[in-house]
């Protein structure tokens, strides 16, 4: 049987190949615009598992689920809220920001 691979972190795949990893998919986000990288197209927004795999976020639901860190009846593309709820600060900064 195959081991789960539990999902450690949001991702963003770049059009060029590079995945760039986050707490949370706004966090890379942010970093990239501090590098000068602004535009989303052609992203693909997922997740990296403990093996280094990148996941696309319906691709993780099923890792999710496999790895028991969401319940198994869960649908729908993966979020990481559903993986790592939102601390006070990042709760405040984004209904602001």
């Amino acid at each position: 049987m195959e081991q789960p691979d539990p999902i450690l972190v949001a991702a963003v795949r770049y059009p060029w190949g590079e995945v760039v990893t986050g707490r949370r998919h706004r966090n890379v986000y942010e970093a990239m615009a501090l590098k000068g990288i602004i535009s989303r197209d052609g992203c693909a927004e997922g997740f990296v598992g403990r093996s280094g795999t990148f996941y696309t976020r319906d691709e993780a639901t099923q890792v999710a689920v496999a790895a028991r860190q969401v319940s198994a009846d869960h649908s729908g593309p993966l979020n990481s809220e559903h993986l790592w709820p939102l601390t006070p600060a990042e709760k405040s900064k984004w209904r602001d920001g």
